[in-house]
């Protein structure tokens, strides 16, 4: 896929789908320079994409340029304010950057407004690795509402049990 995307390119600069596609795959196939070189051409013209400024912040957050990684992230979502995919996102990126209270707060909004789970999960798990058990649990809580039928949140209510050194609760839910 990449050669016959770089040859797509290299015949018409201006595929943006070409330029999106191949961007993807780099990242995808863990070559995170690749699809910054691939995507710095258009960076000028992706403005007004939210689907693009989203893999522009991607790949400045696989780079490990967590500032503009945030400042793509934050347009994209502006663009895009329904897409909890670039909000759950951007959210991640101010937990990485250690402003992890106003992080918890976004996710706990996305998590409540979205039927998705990506939001809930890394609330979650961003309670867990702070220790905060209750809190987990009460987001697991939510995400079983979500998933009524799923062994998911069972499995995470136990790890979050088990965590908490409540043997007998981790047991019963695993």
């Amino acid at each position: 896929a990449q050669d016959f995307l770089t040859k797509a390119l290299q015949a018409n600069e201006g595929m943006m789908g070409a330029r999106r596609l191949l961007t993807a795959t780099y990242l995808r196939s863990g070559q995170p320079g690749k699809a910054l070189e691939t995507l710095q051409p258009v960076l000028d013209k992706i403005g007004a994409d939210p689907a693009m400024l989203g893999l522009a912040g991607e790949v400045y957050l696989q780079n490990g340029d967590l500032q503009k990684a945030e400042e793509m992230l934050a347009k994209a979502a502006k663009l895009d304010p329904q897409d909890s995919a670039k909000r759950t996102r951007l959210a991640q990126t101010h937990l990485a950057q250690g402003r992890s209270a106003s992080a918890m707060e976004e996710l706990g909004q996305i998590a409540a407004a979205d039927s998705g789970i990506m939001a809930d999960l890394t609330l979650i798990s961003a309670h867990i690795r702070k220790n905060e058990f209750d809190k987990a649990l009460t987001a697991i809580d939510a995400l079983e509402k979500k998933k009524p039928n799923d062994p998911l949140p069972l499995n995470l209510r136990g790890l979050a049990l088990s965590a908490k050194k409540d043997i007998a609760g981790a047991r019963k839910n695993f």
